[in-house]
């Protein structure tokens, strides 16, 4: 098993035979020599985070973007 974020390399790693890939379909290149199927109805998740230094400056830009996202992302787990 491979986890990877490199849609390319997932797609070398299936074009040499090593075995198939979950992948979005943005990432999709219709020039490979591969298969696709499209899965519907899967709710399919995948888990990021957001660091930062406790003990580094971050700039005015910067904590106001972290609070967006926090805010997005409270947001979004609150209509689950």
């Amino acid at each position: 098993m491979y986890e990877g974020d490199e849609p390319a390399r997932l797609s070398a790693l299936v074009e040499a035979d090593i075995g198939l890939a979950f992948m979005p379909s943005t990432a999709m290149n219709p020039q490979a020599s591969l298969r696709y199927v499209r899965i519907a109805d899967a709710e399919l998740t995948r888990e990021i985070a957001l660091l930062w230094h406790k003990r580094r400056y971050l700039s005015q830009a910067a904590l106001e973007f972290r609070d967006v996202v926090l805010a997005y992302f409270e947001a979004e787990a609150g209509a689950w």
